[in-house]
């Protein structure tokens, strides 16, 4: 296999655009409790479009107005861009977003799943993107879901919280916080509770914690992902620096406010793939692989690899870091370096270092709607362990700044009968030593009254 090959694959990964999932496997119930449980689409409406998102709902059998919990998945590769033009979405997160749905409707409260942008009927699909930021867009899409489920769903209450793993906890936080980007839809909900499970809310050291491994690695492959992943993630930071909710060609020309930030983060060969694999059906470009593809490249796993390989074989040898990213880049995407480089408080205005700064939760002074936020973080995640102690540590002297914890340190839970608790274990109620029970007593202390 050709390394460019193996590239793809890895980037793709389980659940890629194109998977078939038969999302009721993994679902607790057989029938719906209420009416209303199930898949729904909402409209919400962003500073410059109208998003839309699938949810699903699932309510406890007892009478309500129940509580509202809503979920936010983390990121994959498959949620990038729409590969699913009609009807609900069907990628590897909508499954485990069901079950935990429908552990938190055994555990007596009305939960949601949220299933982002770029997903399902009526989202953008070849020529356009909608980033998950995990910011306002994101946001607004959770606190979007909660007025359903208090307003339309018909078992729900104005009592909220959040609860999001990895890049959804960033969402799920913000959520429980007051900004004027998102006051709207908080007007009326009581938020009362937020848990942020497998991350530390920290831009600058995700980049790091994707980056840094495949850059310092001598296997091409690894070292490649890292340069492709970093050419795909750095423009959605800088189009919601912007306020872009919807990318476009157009947005990205030379000339515009985003083109000209591309270009100086992304040097040519890496602006061109990002621009080939997610802004460009697979008809419009030159691939025989790629030949009658209505959605975007990255949705075929055969045309994203043409794209590939004709982007990396169009180099000599194998490309460095400077041949795809600009200094500026490169200094964003290498900058966590603890005990030395964790707060990048001197990075220059409008670089790419402030936008990512910018953008963590964990750098700011946030007012709290919500008088609680559990951080949940396990010893044997391998997201956590990447990311390092430094990180945890950060997260948990912000948190207690903020008054919403007395934790000194981020609790680190590590394993439990079955073994060591991993990213995705947080919310298994089959796992209650992982994060689940912890999740469940903050949500009944919170929900008491």
């Amino acid at each position: 296999m050709r390394w460019t090959t193996l590239l793809v694959a890895l980037w793709l990964g389980c659940g890629a655009p194109g998977t078939t999932l038969d999302a009721s496997t993994d679902a607790i119930s057989d029938a719906p409790a209420h009416a209303h449980d199930g898949f729904h689409r909402i409209e919400v409406p962003q500073a410059s479009s109208l998003d839309t998102v699938w949810l699903y709902a699932s309510s406890p059998t007892t009478a309500g107005p129940h509580p509202v919990v809503v979920y936010a998945h983390g990121q994959g590769a498959s949620t990038l861009t729409n590969c699913w033009t009609a009807g609900p979405p069907a990628y590897g997160d909508v499954a485990d977003g069901m079950r935990v749905a429908d552990e938190l409707a055994a555990a007596g409260y009305l939960g949601i799943a949220v299933y982002y942008r770029n997903t399902g009927e009526g989202a953008p699909a070849g020529g356009a993107l909608r980033f998950r930021d995990h910011g306002a867009l994101d946001t607004r899409a959770l606190l979007a879901a909660a007025r359903w489920g208090r307003d339309v769903h018909g078992a729900g209450s104005a009592k909220v919280a959040f609860v999001g793993v990895s890049m959804g906890s960033f969402p799920a936080f913000l959520a429980a916080t007051q900004a004027p980007a998102w006051a709207d839809l908080q007007a009326g909900l009581d938020v009362r509770a937020a848990v942020i499970a497998g991350m530390a809310q920290n831009h600058v050291a995700n980049f790091w914690r994707n980056v840094g491994p495949g850059l310092a690695s001598t296997v091409p492959a690894e070292r490649a992902q890292a340069i492709l992943g970093v050419a795909v993630a750095l423009p959605g930071p800088l189009a919601v620096a912007l306020g872009v909710d919807t990318l476009t060609l157009a947005d990205v020309a030379d000339g515009q406010p985003l083109g000209d930030r591309l270009g100086a983060s992304l040097r040519p060969p890496a602006r061109r793939l990002f621009e080939d694999l997610l802004l460009r059906t697979g008809a419009e470009l030159p691939f025989a692989a790629c030949a009658g593809q209505t959605l975007p490249a990255a949705c075929d796993p055969g045309c994203a690899q043409a794209v590939a390989l004709d982007a990396f074989d169009g180099l000599p040898g194998l490309p460095g870091l400077p041949a795809w990213l600009t200094d500026d880049a490169v200094a964003a995407a290498t900058y966590w370096a603890p005990p030395g480089a964790i707060d990048p408080m001197s990075a220059p205005p409008g670089s790419a270092l402030a936008v990512l700064r910018q953008q963590s939760p964990v750098y700011h002074d946030h007012v709290m709607l919500a008088p609680e936020v559990l951080p949940l973080l396990s010893a044997s995640d391998h997201v956590v362990i990447a990311q390092g102690q430094a990180a945890a540590e950060l997260l948990a002297a912000r948190l207690v700044a903020l008054g919403v914890t007395d934790l000194a340190t981020v609790p680190r839970i590590d394993r439990d009968g079955a073994g060591v608790c991993e990213h995705g274990d947080y919310f298994r109620s089959a796992r209650p030593a992982c994060g689940w029970a912890a999740t469940l007593a903050t949500l009944a202390r919170r929900f008491a009254d």
